[in-house]
């Protein structure tokens, strides 16, 4: 039996199949012009990404922690290169705090000169200081109540331990700290105390007539205040009370001047050699 067409149903109507002849055959093909045309996405563009121009109205994020304010613009460093004086020290190193001005007690990146300076007084320049490992701010670095360049070979390891004498609070690992050992009774200004280094003598070679906190049997000046014990020549006898500081074989107020012995008082050199030589420049000087 035929299906059942009313005059409202379309020409090639199909009702069994309930679809359209003319679109029989269309699928992924169009194999018939009257096929519909499939939708098409479109397609959003795509986005470039532009460089936004600088505008100095916009704000930055200070809190990053990457700005710090020059204290001193009037004068730079090369942001290109760690040591702009190549005085051997990094800029960071010698301004400590990075702020970019030259405080008291530190170093000037752009001058190199100072860079050899002795900026914490221990007798050791910056540059050896930094060489060695030792603070170059910090006088005593092992906190044992002597200066560095008080310690013993103070760039040697006596016992071995991978530490310098200078960075050891005992050098020679015998258990006494290197001050207690040197009789030393006050600390040297730099010393933290606190970090337990550092035990004054409680006999340091019995008395102690100068008073400068080193006693009298370690003292190179037992009679003279030489709290430093400088001793320039390494003879035994510190500087305050060494007749001949530098070891040339003359008294410190003897020199040798114009062709002669010049001397501020009566004084003659101290070494047997020193005083022929003394006799034969007055011998040359009479004759001419």
């Amino acid at each position: 039996m035929a299906p059942r067409r009313d005059a409202q149903t379309p020409a090639g109507f199909d009702a069994h199949r309930r679809t359209s002849v003319q679109s029989v055959g269309c699928g992924r093909r169009r194999r018939h012009h009257q096929c519909p045309r499939p939708r098409q996405r479109q397609r959003r563009p795509l986005r470039r990404h532009r460089a936004r121009p600088h505008d100095p109205r916009r704000r930055h994020h200070v809190g990053a922690g990457f700005f710090v304010v020059d204290a001193d613009p009037a004068t730079t460093t090369d942001p290109l290169d760690a040591d702009s004086d190549d005085g051997g020290i990094p800029d960071g190193e010698e301004d400590t705090n990075g702020n970019g001005r030259i405080d008291a007690g530190k170093g000037d990146p752009n001058v190199g000169a100072d860079d050899t300076l002795d900026l914490d007084g221990d007798g050791l320049d910056e540059a050896g200081e930094r060489r060695i490992g030792t603070d170059p701010r910090d006088a005593d670095s092992d906190d044992d109540g002597v200066s560095d360049g008080d310690e013993p070979d103070f760039d040697e390891d006596t016992d071995g331990d991978g530490r310098i004498n200078a960075l050891d609070p005992d050098s020679d690992g015998d258990g006494l700290k290197d001050g207690t050992e040197l009789g030393v009774t006050t600390p040297d200004g730099d010393t933290d105390v606190g970090a337990g280094n550092f035990v004054a003598d409680a006999d340091p070679g019995g008395a102690d007539a100068d008073a400068d906190g080193i006693g009298d049997l370690v003292d190179n000046c037992p009679d003279v205040d030489n709290g430093d014990q400088e001793d320039a020549d390494d003879d035994g006898t510190g500087d305050a009370c060494d007749d001949d500081a530098d070891g040339d074989g003359y008294a410190d107020r003897l020199s040798v001047a114009g062709g002669g012995l010049t001397s501020c008082a009566a004084s003659t050199p101290t070494s047997p050699p020193g005083l022929a030589l003394g006799l034969l420049l007055l011998r040359r000087r009479r004759r001419g």
